[in-house]
């Protein structure tokens, strides 16, 4: 956590009616450490009920001023009581402050330790503990008498559900006291317009459901500093970045959306929480014990003119960027959080204090002019440890590759595939024709060429031709013979009919390849027609395997 803090350079002018000057100063750096115990389920174990131990601690080396710097800025606790009594009991307001100046009342010099975390008024008549803006428990003790949270766990694995609040701080319902300091629970009053409007409700931002968050999406947010509800946009087309990167790391940014900080005027249902002054302030009063408290963006971001014109500040932070929660979709975790928050107090004369002695009320403060002073803004950041991102990265986005590569580089290595098949049809196809070629070339020379087939061979060369088709041999003797006609012709006619020709062990480096005569072209299939007549008949002999002309005899 940072604070900085606006120094009043000019208090007694500013009590004489004078603008107020201020000076930004800063950082004060403190390391927030959170434990939550006292865990308690529910019976479906759907909501979980829990307390905090906050607490804070110094860190010198970030830290741009001393802790012992005093800050001269405004009294925040007299401004406290001042709301408390002003209209309810001003006699007790004047007895608290009768002994002091109006420049004691209004100006005090605190640490920052002291405006954070409280201090005792030391110019109270009795004794007065300013609370702070912020809870820090020295000890586990101290945090014991914390109020309770609950929150939902996500069980039912309702995305709209998922890690909401339903009770903060005490109240399931948000409330304030009518008539501080103190109020029973029965006389406390709903502290927006209407009751839905002040249910506690809203993610604490550092978990949405997985993959819930999508480019232009949206969800509620629980503002502890507002004590309400708002809602946080992903702007795709909005002044913002709706997509970061971090560490190697795809992120959505989302922001609040600007139809919160409008007045009730530009957005009526913001009545509900009495914005009705400039756009850009959330009204806190009530819940700040009618302290006139309220909340914008740090040096006034987005607020009307005529807020910030009435101040003169020495701005020493260049502020570029708006609250934020960088959101992994994947995984819906908040992989970092920057939030930033002003506090604004109004200043203004406070009138009809009793004086003793004089029927005539005073006035305080009585040349101030009312002003909207800021006090000091907190800037909260949180990100994900270098150990947690790195086993995110090897187990989500590993993940994520292996996927990829399977939907990608599976379809790469499928058209990869695709080709090298057909490059080995293509290579099978030719070298099928090479072994057919070769075949017909050796057939001439070999000794010896095995037969095997359904060829339909019948008439007068059945005497023959059959014992081939049984598997029996052709041998050069046979052709040299009376039957080599015959013999030759059937041999041919094996070869073109439907068999499967397998070249002999004789054969020079194609020992046991097969061809199918469906291969031999159509070229061969006539021959094969051309063989079978010659083979239909009875005649056939030596004169009319001599009469064949060359084309036919091959």
């Amino acid at each position: 956590m940072r604070a900085y803090f606006y120094e009043i350079l000019n208090p007694h002018e500013l009590l004489a009616g004078a603008t107020p000057s201020l000076k930004e100063v800063g950082p004060w750096v403190y390391k927030n450490y959170k434990e939550n115990f006292n865990l308690t389920w529910n019976a479906d174990r759907s909501e979980v009920e829990y307390q905090t131990w906050s607490y804070y601690v110094f860190d010198e080396e970030e830290s741009a001023m001393p802790r012992d710097y005093l800050i001269n800025a405004l009294n925040i606790a007299f401004l406290g009581v001042a709301g408390n009594y002003h209209e309810t009991n001003k006699f007790k307001l004047w007895f608290e402050y009768f002994n002091t100046t109006d420049s004691e009342r209004l100006f005090q010099r605190h640490t920052a330790d002291e405006f954070l975390f409280g201090y005792w008024d030391p110019f109270a008549s009795s004794p007065f503990l300013y609370p702070g803006i912020v809870q820090n428990y020295t000890n586990k003790t101290a945090a014991s008498v914390s109020q309770l949270y609950t929150m939902t766990t996500g069980i039912d694995r309702n995305p709209n559900t998922f890690r909401h609040y339903r009770q903060f701080k005490g109240m399931d319902v948000v409330t304030y006291c009518p008539h501080p300091p103190t109020c029973a629970n029965d006389e406390r009053l709903i502290t927006w317009g209407t009751r839905e409007a002040s249910i506690v409700d809203g993610s604490d931002g550092s978990q949405l459901y997985p993959g819930w968050a999508t480019l232009g999406s949206s969800f509620p947010l629980w503002e502890p500093d507002a004590f309400r509800t708002v809602k946080f946009v992903n702007q795709v087309d909005g002044p913002n970045e709706a997509k970061v990167k971090y560490q190697g790391v795809d992120l959505l940014r989302f922001v609040m959306s600007p139809d919160e900080w409008l007045n009730s005027t530009q957005n009526p249902r913001n009545a509900l929480f009495y914005q009705n002054w400039s756009q850009g302030l959330f009204n806190v009063t009530r819940m700040a014990q009618k302290e006139l408290l309220w909340v914008s963006q740090p040096h006034f971001r987005n607020v009307g003119e005529p807020v910030y014109s009435s101040i003169d500040v020495d701005y020493t932070v260049d502020i570029k960027e708006e609250s934020f929660i960088d959101i992994e979709p994947v995984s819906g975790a908040a992989f970092r959080l920057k939030k930033r928050t002003q506090l604004n107090l109004l200043i203004y004369p406070v009138s009809g204090i009793p004086n003793p002695g004089s029927p005539e009320p005073i006035t305080w403060f009585e040349h101030v002019k009312p002003r909207l002073v800021p006090i000091m803004w907190i800037e909260v950041e949180d990100t994900i440890d270098d150990d947690d991102l790195q086993n995110f990265k090897n187990k989500v986005y590993g993940g994520l590759f292996l996927a990829d590569l399977a939907l990608y580089g599976g379809t790469s290595i499928g058209v990869i595939m695709l080709g090298l098949g057909t490059w080995l049809l293509y290579a099978s196809h030719r070298k099928r024709k090479e072994l057919t070629d070769r075949f017909y070339r050796k057939s001439r020379s070999n000794s010896r060429v095995s037969v095997h087939g359904n060829g339909d061979l019948n008439g007068a060369a059945a005497g023959g031709a059959s014992s081939y088709q049984n598997g029996d041999s052709i041998d050069n003797d046979e052709i040299a013979s009376g039957n080599h006609a015959a013999a030759k012709a059937a041999r041919d006619a094996a070869n073109a009919s439907e068999s499967r020709i397998i070249i002999d062990a004789n054969t020079d480096d194609d020992d046991l390849e097969a061809i199918d005569a469906d291969d031999l072209g159509e070229s061969k299939k006539q021959r094969h027609n051309e063989a079978t007549h010659l083979l239909s008949g009875t005649q056939a002999s030596s004169d009319t395997y001599s009469g064949l002309g060359d084309e036919q005899k091959s």
